[in-house]
Formats: structure tokens, sequence, C-alpha cells
């Protein structure tokens, strides 16, 4: 099953996202092997709902965000480093300075040609604990609204062809993972329990038929994991086992079908152990050069769901992108399933491997303690002209609380969400650019007395390039919620003033 998230578009340069992840604007290849490109990013802000021990407040905050990214690509290395952490200071509220770290890194090591290769990937990042809208542009954190999570994975594993009959691999991975509130203290239940980590070990192999065997494609494949910690994750454990075989009917057309056998256990308090028979059928379509559809349905997990991804171009300046998911996890496993499917894009966007598309690690729900069985569907098209990009997305988020993972009054129960975006991205000279977005999200707590959250958010930014190394951006947003606003601010007035340098 695909993890419990859904390619987003929404954030930052849309036309440069569109021309990365689909290739109409192909960079230049570096005749370096090893690059190294710091800038720096300087930040005046004026925000209106800083969240504070004891309400909502206004300040004046000025952030730093020293950038480092090295690439390298060698006949034994490939890898991108991207570090870009965040020192905040508030001129009206000392005690909410601190520093974001923003990580992400992925790195392979040949040790062995063609047979023994070695993995490290590290990400981390902040994230809101409450959810809510993301302003785009907007930087920075708040000591009492975020959360700081950290995935560090490193790892062997062996890859054998034999000719195009088959290819064979096998490999461990030991993870690190973490999530803590910035705040010494949580102050809403939704805060409550969020501190967690673990430390998980796996073992995978798999059997890939080739080319030999003709229009017939399958794998054996096998995984198993390990998790160490504190409340569900003390001794929970899974295994999974599956033969997937496909036949290409045309070219375009491949029907899959697989069938195998999972277990799935928690520690003291977790959900019910699973352990039962897995299935799917689907079809997997290729209507042009530009366009990928994958849909099947099947049980995983212990349920039975519908699997989508689909990436479609119907024109040449078009594109719409879907996915729907289900899965079983906590946020802190979500998350590190999600980073698995995932690379250091441009920036240290993470991108799916796949298809480049830049991914979507959070949502309108935010980071809650417990284990859930999260369903997630997203719909994004994006549409170019020669100095215009339009983007329209909607995504929707449903958690099922199966388990409290902080104990007895953690979390929130189960809760739903759902946002739609516009955004459209202007190009009045090669060297200034205009964003404009609108953004509505409706959320639903029961666990937290029912009722709906509606939030309403405007947004407007400017860029201008002063030199190839030096650019200034400018932002505005304001946004509104209404009905239960579970310890977001009801309003929020943000104005950002920054310098970009690059060296």
């Amino acid at each position: 099953m695909l993890p419990a998230y859904g390619t987003d578009v929404r954030v930052g340069d849309l036309r440069t996202q569109f021309s990365r992840t689909f290739d109409t604007d192909p960079k230049i290849v570096s005749d370096r092997i090893w690059t190294f490109s710091p800038s720096i990013d300087i930040s005046e802000s004026f925000d209106s709902g800083v969240r504070l021990p004891n309400g909502f407040g206004k300040d004046y905050i000025t952030r730093i965000t020293p950038g480092f990214v090295t690439s390298a690509e060698t006949r034994r290395l490939k890898g991108t480093f991207t570090y870009n952490p965040t020192v905040s200071v508030y001129a009206l509220h000392g005690g909410e300075n601190g520093v974001a770290q923003n990580l992400n890194t992925n790195a392979t090591a040949t040790l062995v040609e063609d047979l023994l290769f070695f993995d490290l990937r590290g990400y981390a990042t902040t994230q809101p604990i409450l959810g809510g809208l993301v302003t785009p542009g907007s930087t920075g954190s708040n000591r009492n609204s975020d959360v700081q999570t950290t995935n560090f994975t490193a790892g062997p594993y062996l890859q054998k062809r034999f000719g195009d009959t088959a290819t064979v691999q096998a490999g461990y991975a030991v993870t690190r993972s973490t999530m803590s509130s910035l705040a010494a203290k949580g102050t809403t239940p939704l805060v409550a329990g969020i501190n967690s980590n673990f430390t998980s070990e796996q073992e995978n192999a798999s059997v890939t038929a080739g080319p030999d065997f003709g229009r017939i494609t399958s794998s054996l494949s096998a995984m198993a994991t390990q998790y160490e910690g504190a409340g569900v994750y003390n001794g929970a454990h899974n295994e999974t086992f599956s033969l997937a075989v496909g036949y290409a009917v045309t070219r375009a057309i491949t029907v899959n079908s697989s069938i195998g056998h999972e277990v799935i256990a928690y520690g003291p308090g977790g959900p019910k152990k699973i352990d039962e028979i897995t299935w799917s059928g689907g079809v997997h379509l290729v209507p042009n050069a530009d366009s990928s559809v994958t849909a099947s349905y099947g049980r995983q997990q212990g349920g039975s769901s519908l699997s989508f991804d689909g990436n479609y171009a119907p024109a040449t300046r078009i594109r719409l992108m879907a996915r729907y998911s289900q899965g079983i996890g906590t946020g802190l496993q979500n998350l590190q399933n999600a980073l698995a499917g995932t690379t250091a894009g441009p920036a240290g966007i993470p991108v799916d491997r796949v298809t480049n598309a830049p991914v979507q690690l959070g949502s309108l729900l935010g980071q809650q303690p417990g284990v859930y069985r999260t369903t997630s569907a997203s719909v994004n098209m994006v549409v170019q002209f020669d100095r215009d990009t339009v983007n329209l997305g909607w995504t929707s988020t449903d958690r099922m609380l199966l388990s409290q993972s902080g104990g007895a009054g953690a979390g929130v129960g189960s809760n739903s969400g759902m946002d739609g975006t516009v955004a459209w991205q202007h190009l009045l000279s090669e060297a200034l650019s205009t964003n404009a977005t609108l953004q509505y999200g409706i959320r639903n707590v029961p666990g937290l007395g029912g009722g709906d959250s509606t939030t309403a958010s405007a947004s407007a930014s400017v860029n201008y390039a002063l030199s190839e190394t030096l650019s200034t951006n400018a932002l505005i947003s304001h946004t509104q919620t209404k009905g239960k606003t579970f310890g977001i601010a009801p309003t929020r007035d943000l104005v950002v003033l920054g310098l970009h340098k690059a060296f």
C-alpha cells in the first residue's frame, strides 16, 4: 500500500517545480563531480497570531537561515546533502526564540561493483502540531505550536542481476525516528503525548523476474521490521511476504495481482494484532510517454481498500495527478514509510523516487499521538502557460484512532479534514515573479466536543532577482478560522520581507 500522503505542488515556485517534475526545462548537467552551493536567507516578519503559553499575540521575528547543499556523483558515491537550519529571534517574546533543524540527505555508496551497496538517509523538519493551512513561502517555527521530527536510516544491501533472467536483492537497515515538541510542556490535548521515539531494524529480500519472461512480470519479496521504544513501540513488529505477478496485455495495459501474508503487532496499549492473508488485483496504464496510472483493490494492513496513484498528461501544458491510499501506523511510522519512497530533490524538497513530483509530508490535521488507520486522497491539476502557472489542488485525510500511544488522555481520537487550493504564479519579467494563493480547509475532531472548524487563507508574494545570486522577496497573508479553532489563532495576519544570497 502507498504511504498515507498525497502529492503536493502548492508550496514555493510552482513553475520551477513543474519544470523539475516533468522535465519541461531540463537543467544543465555540471561537469563537476562534487558541487557545493552555500546560501543565506534573512527575513523580517510581522505575525499577529504567534501562539504563546497563555494565548496569542503579535510579534516581530527575525529569521536567519544558512543553507548548505552538497551533491556528489562519482563511480563509488552518489548523493545529495541539504541542511537549512533556521534561527528565529522574537522581538517581544524572547521565550519563543529557537533553532529549527531542516535536513534532507540521501547517499548511496558502491562497496563492491554491481553487488554490494550502502544507503544512508537523513531527514529533519518542523511541522505544526495543531495542523492548519500552510502559507506558501512562509518559514520558521514557533516553540508552542511546532514539533521537531527526525528520521535517520542506514544499512547495506546486496543487489545482483543475473542477465535478463532475474535480479536478486537483500538488505538490512536500522532507523532512528524521533518526534518532540519545541516547547518544554504541551498546553492542549492536541499536544499531550506528542513526544515519542523508536529505533527499528528491518530485513528485506526480493527476487524480480527479468525481460526473459516477456509479457510476464513477477516478484517474490519478504520484509521484517522490529521496533524498540516505549508504549506501543515496545516489542512491536511486522512481517510481510508476497508474490506479485503482472501480464502486459498491450504496451499500454498491464494487469497485476498479488497474494501474501502479513503480521502487524504493537506493544502494550496497541491495537489488536493483525495476522492474515493479503491479496490485491489491479491494472497499470501508460496512456502516453508522460503518463502513468496504477489502480488496484485488495486487502492489506487489516482492511480492504482501493489504492490509486496516477499522473496523466492530456496535453503538453496540463498535468493531472491523483493519489488514494490507506494504511495503519503512528505519525512517526507514516513518516518513515513516506520517506522510503522519496529522495532529496532540489533545495532539499522531498520528491517521489518514481515521478520526481514534490511530496507533502504533513496534512491539515497536523501531528497527533496514537495508532491510526489513515485514509488519504489528493487531486492536483497544473496548467502552464508562457508566463503563468496555475495549480488547483484538493486533499482529504481521515484518521480512525485504533489505539492511544501516549497513555490515557493522550491524543484527540478519530478526526478528519479536507482542504482546497488555488494558486497562480505570473512572470512579469525574467527577474520579477508574483504568486497568489487561496486556500480553504475544513476539519472535524469529535473527541474535542465535535463540530467543524473552517479556515480560509489568502496570500500574495513577489520575488525580484537583483542579480544571479541575490534576490528579494515579500509576502502578505490573512488567515481566518471559525468554529472550534483547536488551538489555532482565530485570525492571523502575516507580513514577510526577505533577502536571499547564493554564493
